[in-house]
């Protein structure tokens, strides 16, 4: 068994005269994968009078909680201890190594699956035999049969079934082993899709039919059968037909999906990627924002930017292909890399806000958008949105504005 990957940090308190309760910090830092170092018996390991945590996979995350909540001061990074010593014994017998091992086992089976459209069709066969091959429906049970069968190789016990704790932290350990592509079609189809609904109100057509009698003194409606959004719309005539028109599609959307029962299409290494899912959730627009109802304790955010201003992340190969900063292999784009330059900018930013805020949130990357469902502080939340760096992102809270 390989050594786990761990940063060791030396922590104080936050407050230069109080000292810190090692017992609350360890407590309150378990639920986000890291631990102070005690081996069985002992004390905690102290070092030139600091606590000692370890974290186990990206320290990012904690690293910044500590630091904005007050947890404790993180005076620098211990020096890098011999890999195999009694500490890290012990550390391997901890359930937070345990998804760790779990998590980098899984991420070599999904490359493997991801290899080739061949290798997927192998494995949706694996699954489905009989159906008809689709990129598009049954993956989120696909994936989840694949952890489950990798949890039970590597997981505590063989007969011990994935729950969705278990689940929730091995996707949380995952990012570090797999590519922001591979990664988003994975954490698309196995994140907690609880946390937030589409609720239309119950009187779609009723809905429908106001809009459509608001525009019918013009030529056509909304609900006219072709109608396009008017592009760099600047008069309010047009603006208030887009909303109209985006809240039409929703809201026909909206009325048939049935979450969590939704599956989102996969893509091969070096395929053009795609927004699309098999109940039309990735195509949901901002007149469905009004109908998004996430669950108690926690917020829907909005990382939005106009059509045309999304910044250009390819560069193309002699070969006529394209590579992205991140990711190892080419791709290769019939449409000369607009959808793709467009999903991969996109599935970018909703990685950095998974790996920010921890798996106890939602994210959902759509055409010039990203839903980002969070119970994390809002300064939290702004803190990664500042970290993107991008001029031309905007950050909206609970609803876009047109």
């Amino acid at each position: 068994m390989d050594a786990p990957k761990f940063t060791d940090f030396l922590v104080t308190s936050q407050i230069p005269e109080r000292r810190l309760d090692p017992d609350v910090l360890d407590q309150t830092i378990n639920s986000f994968g890291a631990a102070l170092i005690r081996p069985p018996g002992e004390d905690y390991v102290q070092v030139d009078g600091c606590y000692v945590m370890r974290v186990f996979g990206d320290p990012s995350f904690i690293k910044f909680a500590c630091e904005k909540q007050g947890y404790c001061h993180i005076v620098g990074e211990r020096g890098a201890p011999e890999q195999m010593t009694a500490e890290v014994s012990a550390a391997v017998d901890t359930i937070e190594y345990t998804y760790t091992n779990v998590a980098e086992a899984f991420a070599s089976r999904v490359n493997e699956v991801f290899m080739s459209e061949d290798t997927l069709k192998t494995c949706f066969e694996s699954h489905f035999k009989g159906l008809e091959f689709s990129r598009t429906e049954r993956w989120s049970s696909i994936l989840f049969k694949e952890m489950d069968t990798v949890w039970r190789e590597q997981g505590p016990d063989k007969l011990a079934s994935l729950t969705s704790h278990d689940r929730f932290s091995i996707l949380g350990a995952l990012s570090d082993y797999l590519d922001f592509n591979l990664y988003s079609q994975v954490a698309l189809n196995l994140q907690n899709w609880g946390l937030v609904a589409y609720q239309s109100g119950g009187d779609v057509e009723g809905q429908l039919d106001k809009i459509k009698q608001k525009w019918e003194k013009f030529s056509s409606t909304p609900l006219t059968a072709g109608a396009k959004m008017v592009k760099d719309a600047f008069r309010p005539q047009d603006i208030e037909w887009n909303k109209d028109l985006s809240t039409v599609k929703s809201l026909k959307t909206i009325a048939v999906i049935v979450t969590p029962n939704i599956s989102f299409r996969v893509s091969p290494k070096g395929s053009t990627p795609a927004f699309a899912d098999s109940q039309n959730f990735s195509t949901i627009g901002i007149g469905g924002d009004d109908y998004v109802k996430p669950q108690p304790g926690y917020t829907v955010w909005y990382v939005a930017w106009k059509p045309g201003s999304t910044p250009y992340i390819l560069a193309q190969q002699a070969d006529g292909g394209f590579m992205t900063p991140g990711i190892s292999y080419t791709f290769h784009s019939k449409s000369g890399g607009t959808i793709l330059n467009e999903v991969l900018f996109a599935r970018g930013i909703a990685f950095a806000f998974w790996t920010g805020l921890g798996m106890d949130t939602l994210c959902m990357p759509r055409m010039n958008s990203v839903m980002v469902v969070s119970s994390q502080p809002e300064d939290v939340v702004r803190e990664i949105f500042s970290s993107l760096g991008q001029p031309m992102l905007e950050l909206f809270r609970d609803k876009r504005s047109y």
